[in-house]
């Protein structure tokens, strides 16, 4: 199943890919420019559901919503995540749905599929690995943190659900009930990469300059127009 979610993601196009890479990174400058940077990822999400996936996956892609998916590719339901480069990662927005009552929580259900997470630039995450287990407090041996270290290159990382429900235990904060931390996100996508379960994309060089809107009316003529 997921070996078969992974192949037809490294069937598409370096053309694809490429664009895809830097119509993401025109999102993220664009989002900065302008202030709101918290929606990059919402804009992002919208792109890849909505435009990239449909475009170069054709047949093998549908929308769907269900159990926390946003699409299904090749008949699988999936979740979709983006992170430009380390960070803890909201599973849902469990605390924003009531606007009169932030504190009253909505129940998720979290691993219940398959999760993409989009990694849109390679960095790595810490310079010399985390001082502490964000869960026991425990201090990290030397000896293991040079694995820590390691660049989490750019691309799609196709994360085990079962796996994960089995091992990871979420945290909260004011937006979330259900927050992935950086250490376990890093954890799930270097399990990921271990099990060819990581499609590799190619860096941002800043190709398109200007993002637009574009609105189509029923019969495909543009507003303005």
């Amino acid at each position: 199943m997921l070996t078969t979610i992974a192949e037809r993601l490294k069937s598409i196009s370096i053309q694809e890919k490429d664009n895809l890479s830097e119509a993401c990174n025109c999102i993220q400058r664009s989002s900065a420019k302008s202030g709101r940077g918290l929606s990059t990822g919402e804009k992002v999400d919208f792109f890849v559901s909505q435009q990239f996936f449909p475009s170069t996956l054709g047949l093998n892609f549908q929308e769907y919503h269900e159990n926390e998916s946003d699409f299904k590719i090749s008949g699988q339901p999936v979740s979709f995540k983006t992170l430009r480069d380390g960070g803890d990662l909201a599973m849902c927005w469990s605390r924003n749905d009531d606007k009169r009552n932030t504190r009253i929580i909505k129940e998720c259900n979290h691993w219940q599929v398959p999760i993409l997470i989009y990694v849109r630039e390679s960095k790595k995450w810490w310079k010399n690995g985390p001082q502490k287990d964000w869960l026991t407090k425990n201090k990290i041996p030397k000896d293991e943190k040079k694995w820590w270290t390691n660049e989490v290159g750019a691309g799609f990382y196709l994360i085990d659900h079962v796996e994960a429900r089995s091992k990871i235990i979420l945290d909260e904060n004011n937006k979330t009930g259900c927050l992935l931390k950086k250490m376990d996100v890093y954890r799930l996508i270097m399990y990921s990469k271990k099990n060819n379960l990581f499609v590799p994309m190619p860096e941002p060089k800043g190709k398109f300059s200007e993002m637009k809107f574009v609105f189509l009316d029923s019969d495909g003529n543009k507003y303005g127009e």
